[in-house]
């Protein structure tokens, strides 16, 4: 009996290590296009027994096509006490679950397979249907990527390996920032708008 209890003890330390990005030697790097991934040894790891208690219960939806990562991710979020809503690992899987399932929060890799654009121009597609904040989860920590992720408009960019109190936080500023954003914007919204009518109310007294 102690060989299959060791040997399931060794496939989920696996899973966990593979998931936090473990078992790349500290210092090195891989390239991958233009782009260049930091190696990194993660000291925490997401898949923590320890974890802080979610603020508030979100609908999330993971765009990760490493399936061991979008394993530690989701083990990660319902640990914290979210409801993952799916995980899918290309464009067309992401567009048909936001539209049925109607997520809160979207965590969105860069890189993804089997896709004809990447999680930026992904989450850009996404908002424009309807807006949620979105948090990207990358392994890139390039300048020009976390340009454009401000232009696209998501609210967190977290480099990977991430701990689970860096994820809780993240997603909590997250949501915080999105939904005052959302009520400028309303705001915004109804005051042209009370400026639109005024000029209206004072054209029709002007000509009566």
């Amino acid at each position: 009996m102690r060989g299959p209890v060791n040997r399931g003890r060794r496939i989920r330390r696996a899973i966990a290590r593979a998931a936090c990005g473990v078992g790349f030697p500290s210092g090195r790097r891989v390239r991958s296009g233009n782009l260049t991934r930091p190696r990194k040894k993660a000291i925490g790891c997401i898949m923590s027994s320890e974890q802080p208690a979610a603020a508030g219960r979100r609908r999330v939806l993971v765009v990760e096509d490493d399936t061991l990562v979008g394993l530690g991710v989701r083990n990660a979020l319902e640990r914290l006490g979210h409801d993952v809503v799916g995980h899918v690992s290309t464009a067309d899987e992401a567009f048909a679950l936001y539209e049925s399932a109607k997520p809160d929060l979207v965590l969105m890799d860069i890189r993804l397979e089997n896709s004809t654009v990447d999680g930026l121009d992904l989450a850009e597609k996404l908002l424009a249907r309807r807006r949620v904040p979105m948090i990207v989860i990358s392994a890139y920590s390039d300048k020009a990527l976390i340009e454009r992720a401000t232009d696209v408009g998501v609210y967190g960019y977290l480099i990977k390996p991430i701990s689970a109190e860096s994820l809780a936080a993240q997603m909590e500023v997250a949501h915080r920032r999105f939904a005052e954003h959302e009520q400028l914007s309303l705001l915004n919204q109804q005051l042209s708008q009370t400026l639109e009518n005024r000029k209206l109310i004072e054209k029709a007294k002007a000509s009566s």
